[in-house]
């Protein structure tokens, strides 16, 4: 399991992260209530759909 914080996830969604993808894609990945907190602040494109798939 990998515990994501919330750069990791800000350059994944800006320029995309291969191993990050292939974690996800295994379900290894973890995400923290604070972090999801920390991207909601953000400016997101497709924010709902983002924050709806954390």
């Amino acid at each position: 399991m990998l515990l994501v914080d919330t750069s990791v996830w800000v350059d994944h969604l800006r320029r995309g992260n291969p191993a990050l993808r292939a974690a996800l894609d295994g379900a290894e990945v973890l995400c923290h209530p604070m972090v999801i907190g920390e991207l909601a602040c953000g400016d997101l494109k497709r924010r709902s759909e983002v924050l709806g798939l954390l």
